[in-house]
């Protein structure tokens, strides 16, 4: 069993495999800011779990994260999110809801898609992985040229 002590600013597990059953009340952190992962098996489940249970957690660092095929974030409070060797298998990375996110760092992320839908004070995306292939801020769509990732062509997409 994880338990999480309630009075920790600062977190970094690494080397290990989370269960998708993790339980929320064993997770409590209220007072956790900042949150590392690194060379952890994780689910998507577990990673909701983990988000939800930290209150007024602003900077998450990913890192060699494995088992997850689609990344799906939201959190109130993020201001910072980063990846860094993070192998979701050709999926993507899903923004959403994150109200206060400035910087979103995906050096090494193997993902096709990074889908960012509600982050209205992002200020800084990138370094991409030369993986990413297309951007979509709300409705505008950005194709990604993967030989030096620099952003090629944008469209509003059509609903």
């Amino acid at each position: 069993m994880i338990r999480l002590a309630p009075t920790l600013l600062v977190a970094r597990i690494g080397m290990c495999k989370l269960p998708s059953d993790i339980a929320a009340p064993s997770l409590n952190s209220p007072l956790l800011r900042k949150l590392t992962l690194w060379l952890v098996s994780i689910s998507e489940e577990a990673i909701d779990v983990l988000l939800s249970a930290c209150h007024v957690l602003e900077a998450l660092f990913l890192q060699d994260i494995h088992d997850v095929g689609r990344l799906h974030i939201s959190s109130p409070t993020l201001r910072i999110i980063s990846f860094s060797a993070t192998l979701f298998g050709r999926e993507e990375l899903v923004v959403d809801d994150v109200p206060r996110l400035e910087r979103l760092l995906c050096r090494g992320v193997d993902c096709e898609t990074i889908q960012i839908n509600k982050a209205p004070k992002l200020k800084v995306l990138g370094p991409l992985s030369p993986h990413v292939s297309k951007i979509r801020i709300a409705n505008l769509v950005f194709q990604v040229r993967s030989s030096n990732t620099t952003l090629i062509s944008s469209r509003i997409q059509q609903s």
